[in-house]
């Protein structure tokens, strides 16, 4: 019989040889173990497409060695380094409030003096690619401009208009330059330069954690910008941390994975439960975060969540 091998079927990825991306998809022999680093596919079918596969000579007798990958191998370089978007896109996104649709609702919720303090928090921008449109601008751990997410919201009922969707300006502003490495990072993890010892409460929106910063005070509010933004595990400042996980309905599940993959970080992880108990049929399947219960000052939620108060919501 001859020597077999198959890609890797596991979830687990490595730097592509070619784009230096984290999409690389090994292959294994019968036994499990990995061939040579070069013998893969990379899953950036159309912006990279490097996929050897390897050949099967002398049937019976093992042709690929197993050494490990040499990050410093001139054959396979490590990944690029991270680009970083200039600072003054973001400074000059720090205007025209009045025509920022986002910036409208969070007046009717707060007031201008709050909203203003949420600004310059978060650095919310207004964007010219859609009028009214507003600038979430992702700011790291060092202070490095990492992208900038542009959502069109509805003013009066702080919904996002799902007809625009979400535009990534990253690329553009660094001048459509293929070569570039831009890397997401969690929205709102410029706060912890001055981390203050409070537990990090992550959510999805940008949104969510905007509002929930004024409505519990007592969590520094991070958010991964969506389903497929940025991910957790991949964020070493949240190293040593404690972290509580706010999923929205229906993603409770799925969360749990993203728990245990952010606890290899050696980050102590809960993931809130407590929606999932006290929200009806019509709030599951419309997939309610904790700001649809907030910003209604829903009594289900509570005056403030803490463990012992609320131990429904800790997943053990």
């Amino acid at each position: 019989m001859g020597y077999k091998y198959e890609l890797d079927k596991s979830s687990k990825k490595f730097h592509c040889p070619q784009c230096g991306k984290k999409r690389y998809v090994r292959y294994i022999d019968s036994e499990g173990q990995y061939l040579d680093y070069q013998y893969g596919r990379c899953d950036r079918e159309v912006n990279c497409g490097y996929f050897l596969k390897p050949e099967v000579r002398n049937p019976g007798v093992p042709q690929y060695p197993r050494n490990p990958y040499n990050p410093q191998s001139p054959h396979f370089p490590q990944s690029p380094q991270v680009t970083h978007i200039p600072t003054k896109y973001l400074k000059e996104s720090l205007t025209a409030y009045p025509h920022n649709n986002f910036v409208k609702y969070l007046v009717t919720l707060f007031g201008e003096e709050i909203t203003a303090s949420l600004i310059r928090r978060f650095f919310i921008g207004t964007s010219k690619r859609w009028p009214g449109s507003t600038c979430f601008w992702q700011v790291d751990d060092k202070g490095k401009v990492r992208q900038c997410k542009v959502v069109l919201y509805n003013p009066e009922t702080g919904r996002r208009n799902k007809d625009k969707g979400a535009w990534f300006a990253g690329k553009t502003l660094v001048s459509n330059d293929n070569r570039v490495n831009l890397q997401q990072c969690l929205y709102g993890m410029h706060q912890l330069r001055s981390y203050d010892g409070k537990p990090i409460a992550i959510v999805e929106s940008e949104k969510t954690a905007i509002l929930a910063t004024v409505f519990l005070p007592q969590y520094v509010w991070l958010a991964t910008g969506g389903k497929n933004g940025a991910k957790i595990q991949h964020q070493l400042g949240l190293k040593g941390k404690k972290v509580i996980l706010f999923p929205d309905l229906g993603c409770y599940d799925d969360w749990l994975k993203k728990a245990e993959d952010v606890r290899c970080l050696g980050t102590a992880v809960t993931v809130s439960k407590y929606l999932e108990g006290v929200a009806n049929e019509q709030e599951k399947s419309k997939g309610y975060d904790i700001a649809d219960y907030l910003v209604k000052q829903d009594e289900r939620f509570g005056r403030a969540l803490t463990e012992d108060e609320y131990p429904i919501m800790w997943d053990r």
